[in-house]
């Protein structure tokens, strides 16, 4: 049975180039690297062993190492595989799986996090992937948007999100 929980994602992006007037808009920024985590074998069970396998996809050329960690909570420890492992810099598209075996004493409260982060001087990224152990995931929130309604040539985007708030 193979597991794919919600992947969290938190992009940022800086640049000190002042953007060409001839530049194409975009849709979207584009996110260099996904994670997710798929249980391999094993359930979640008191006393038993769980196989994860982490995905860390890579979706085009990054030029940082990326750091890749795991966070086991109290109730789960590693039996076998690295908890921190680093990817090199690469110029392709690709993907790395790594994965760990856990013993489970009681069944955890919390989530195993897989963690690919890099940093560079023009920007970064940070991206989550959580197992939660059978537990149904927290609905997201979003953010209230009371702030001034933000109209454009092309239309109106609606209420934005107030900063001062």
């Amino acid at each position: 049975m193979s597991v794919k929980p919600t992947i969290a994602i938190l992009m940022m992006m800086a640049s000190t180039a002042a953007a060409s007037p001839a530049a194409a808009p975009r849709d979207g920024a584009r996110v260099p690297v996904t994670v997710s985590l798929e249980v391999v074998q094993g359930a979640p069970k008191a006393g038993g062993h769980l196989v994860l396998r982490a995905h860390v996809t890579r979706h085009g050329a990054w030029r940082g190492p990326i750091a890749v960690s795991f966070q086991l909570p109290s109730g789960a420890t590693l039996s076998k595989g690295a908890l921190h492992h680093q990817l090199a810099a690469s110029n392709a598209a690709g993907e790395d799986t790594r994965e760990l075996e856990l013993a489970i004493g009681a069944v955890p409260a919390g989530d195993v996090v897989v963690i690919a982060e890099s940093k560079l001087p023009g920007g970064g990224f940070h991206a989550e992937a959580r197992y939660r152990f059978g537990r149904v995931a927290a609905a997201p929130t979003a953010p209230r948007t009371d702030g001034p309604h933000l109209r454009t040539p092309r239309g109106d985007l609606g209420a934005s999100v107030s900063l001062t708030r």
